[in-house]
């Protein structure tokens, strides 16, 4: 299977090579990425007609297609790599498994129109067993380190104005439920193609182990980076947006997030977050 093959499988995405063509090394390395997450994959449009009329699904599938050329040279060489690397990472090798029992995770490639206007390649739900609560991790994938500062800017800028990550086209994955409008929390995953190559040799070499030696630590890059960047968007919260009516309530769904991807850590005090 070619490299084109595997991440064309969805006619409204392409992955992108704008800089350099993939080593055979990465070709062989990102195949391998999609053959073990093929079977996750965004939902058929026809399921969101429960939800919302076809005439909105049709004005925001054309919207999509305006926005595709420019989006594919905006969103950089790669990131579907890592996006596919995250989603195996937690669907077949338990990253960011939260330590209270009582939670699992579960992941899904995030719909199109979410990945091109909410900024999201992926979700990580962690899923409460008892109550079904659900907390989405909505993670924009890149590669490349010149975009990452304006996209950390538009989070923060979001949450000046009292929103996390609202997505338009939310499906359970532990239900497979259509929910539609959901709030998430959003991080930025950004892998540089350079570490994205070394990791290709070093798969030809150990295969699926790079997902859990702990001398690469993949898992413990994506944890503490999402921990990293919530406790920044609770700092802007702090000091930026804490009279603003949703303060409390973006508040506590980052702490709660927080908690449960890394309980053993001195935790943000919910007054000192919003005081």
């Amino acid at each position: 299977m070619s490299i084109e093959h595997s991440f064309g499988g969805n006619p409204e995405k392409q992955l992108n090579f704008s800089e350099r063509k993939p080593t055979s090394e990465e070709a062989i390395f990102f195949d391998a990425l999609y053959q073990e997450t093929a079977s996750i994959k965004p939902a058929n449009w026809n399921e969101y007609q429960a939800t919302y009329p076809i005439s909105k699904i049709d004005k925001d599938r054309a919207s999509i297609r305006e926005t595709q050329t420019q989006f594919e040279t905006y969103s950089g060489e790669g990131s579907e790599a890592v996006t596919r690397l995250i989603t195996a990472g937690v669907d077949q090798h338990n990253w960011l498994k939260p330590s209270n029992s009582d939670w699992d995770t579960y992941v899904d490639i995030a719909n199109r129109f979410d990945d091109v206007f909410r900024g999201t390649d992926l979700i990580v739900v962690l899923h409460n067993k008892k109550t079904n609560e659900e907390i989405p991790i909505a993670i924009d994938t890149t590669t490349s380190e010149k975009y990452l500062p304006n996209k950390i800017a538009k989070t923060n800028q979001d949450i000046k104005h009292g929103n996390l990550r609202n997505l338009e086209y939310y499906i359970s994955p532990v239900t497979d439920k259509v929910v539609g409008r959901k709030e998430a929390v959003a991080i930025v995953a950004s892998y540089p193609r350079a570490l994205l190559t070394e990791l290709a040799l070093q798969y030809k070499h150990i295969g699926e182990k790079i997902f859990s030696d702990p001398t690469i630590n993949l898992e413990h890059w994506l944890r503490a980076e999402i921990i990293r960047q919530i406790e920044s968007q609770l700092q802007v919260i702090k000091t930026e947006a804490h009279n603003h009516r949703d303060a409390t309530r973006m508040t506590n769904l980052l702490l709660q997030t927080h908690e449960l991807l890394q309980p053993t850590s001195p935790a943000f005090n919910k007054k000192e977050a919003t005081d």
